[in-house]
């Protein structure tokens, strides 16, 4: 059995061979160990699902290497490529907001954190609330 710290490491040894990987590619060198019953999702939006079909373990160490990697959106024939696919709606590239009333796939790739990287990712989360906070204000407005 690989302990959760081995399993961090052995998806960081593969990201370093490769500019960026998918969840397929990802549970598929990691090894059985990866693969389970568990979501991946993005915290605070329960509808918008990352991929499906991992462990637990496989969870803990992802979240155990969080301050080295990033997950950037890319389009789901990457996932297609690798054999792989969610069949569920496919985040829209114009989204506005990811409180989807449906579990809605947004396919990311996984990749080592870089300065570029980072502050790219940190621009576009910027972008994106304060496009979600005026959506707010706008349906709030409608409803008043």
């Amino acid at each position: 059995m690989v302990t959760v710290e081995e399993m961090g490491k052995k998806i960081l040894a593969i990201l370093e061979d490769r500019p960026a990987a998918t969840f397929v590619e990802l549970t598929q060198l990691v090894g059985a160990e990866a693969v389970g019953e568990q979501v991946i999702g993005v915290p605070g939006y329960e509808h918008a699902i990352l991929w499906v079909g991992v462990s637990n373990e496989f969870i803990a160490a992802l979240n155990l290497i969080r301050p080295q990697i990033i997950m950037e959106p890319t389009n789901f024939m990457v996932y297609a490529m690798d054999g792989a696919a969610l069949n569920m709606p496919i985040l829209p590239n114009n989204a506005k907001s990811m409180d989807f009333e449906e579990d809605t796939w947004m396919p990311v790739t996984i990749s080592l954190k870089t300065p570029e990287k980072a502050a790219k990712l940190a621009k576009a989360i910027e972008v994106a609330r304060k496009r979600e906070a005026r959506e707010g204000k706008k349906r709030e407005e409608r409803a008043a």
